[in-house]
């Protein structure tokens, strides 16, 4: 359950319970306020309660840092395990340059998945799911682009590991924090 994953995270970092779930609530209300969602702190307790603990280590097992990529990934329509997979796939760099590239001929944007590499082979959760939300050629070639265009995401997409329906969700918050900046957290 979450709050026995909150408790175990807690006790490991020398905290009490009431002020990890206080402390995750907190930012949870702050990502909300910088960039005007409304995730509530149940759900976001409910997924901390199921990120793997091979993410929770590679987040110092810090609750408020796993929060922090648990809104965030919520936020471009992904999980953390998702993001996980992201990692992996961009990591396979010859697959993954090869569909970057071919998807900038065709979409005529530049795309630049350099950084997300580097911060997947850094673990960097955060730096990825940031970097993953810049990436607006790729959903909107999809979602406006000619039948080739959108070929050519959906394999650039599939080097990213999000699926037709997380790259839609990824596309609507991509609108929203533009305006905003993704991973405003405070």
């Amino acid at each position: 359950t979450s709050a026995a994953k909150l408790t175990q995270l807690a006790r490991l970092q020398g905290k009490a319970t009431e002020q990890t779930m206080e402390n995750v609530v907190g930012v949870v209300n702050n990502f909300n306020k910088a960039n005007k969602l409304s995730f509530s702190a149940k759900e976001i307790f409910t997924d901390i309660s199921e990120v793997s603990d091979s993410i929770t280590v590679s987040l110092g097992q810090n609750p408020e840092l796993i929060a922090k990529a648990v809104v965030q990934a919520k936020a471009l329509g992904l999980n953390l395990d998702q993001v996980d997979k992201i990692a992996g796939s961009l990591l396979n760099i010859q697959s993954s340059l090869e569909a970057e590239m071919e998807a900038e001929l065709l979409i005529g944007k530049n795309l630049n998945l350099e950084r997300a590499r580097s911060l997947a082979l850094q673990n960097d959760y955060l730096g990825l799911m940031d970097e993953i939300g810049k990436q607006e050629g790729i959903v909107e070639a999809f979602r406006n682009g000619s039948r080739l265009q959108q070929e050519a995401a959906a394999k650039a997409r599939q080097s990213t590991a999000l699926a037709q329906d997380q790259l839609t969700s990824a596309g609507d918050f991509g609108r929203q924090t533009a305006e905003s900046g993704i991973g405003q957290l405070a």
